[in-house]
């Protein structure tokens, strides 16, 4: 059960509780009927949201992921993320275009990408207005 959603839920109820004092039978209209349809959905809505189990992290992104070893309520996957965009592409090897283009002429793009890397191969290839190579010839 998610504990945290109960509180939506009993507002919800305590709402469709005025509506029983409010409603009078033989003056009741279409548009306060369908007001009570909709409260009643929202109701339906907090009471699956409730009965759902309760989330295992304090992501909003990843209520029900993984938690990080070492913690309580901190998510995996966004901590996977925020390690993965930490390296940024300037604090790793970034060679001269002009020298990843060179070893693409003399050894191919396969073998540049080997030895620089795919992004700067293909940021040379950017440069250059080139999406490929031509075939090399052994």
């Amino acid at each position: 059960m998610n504990r945290s959603a109960v509180q939506a839920l009993a507002e919800v109820l305590r709402k469709l509780g005025r509506y029983g004092a409010w409603l009078d039978p033989a003056n009741a209209t279409p548009e306060q009927l369908a007001s009570v349809a909709e409260a009643l959905t929202e109701a339906r809505h907090a009471l699956d949201r409730a009965s759902r189990p309760a989330p295992t992290t304090a992501c909003r992104r990843h209520p029900g992921g993984p938690t990080e070893p070492g913690t309580t309520a901190g998510c995996l996957l966004c901590r996977t993320t925020r390690a993965r965009s930490a390296t940024s592409p300037t604090d790793a090897f970034d060679p001269d275009i002009t020298e990843v283009l060179a070893a693409i002429a003399e050894h191919g793009q396969d073998a540049a990408a080997t030895r620089y890397g795919g992004l700067s191969v293909t940021r040379a290839l950017a440069a250059t207005h080139r999406t490929k190579t031509p075939k090399r010839t052994p």
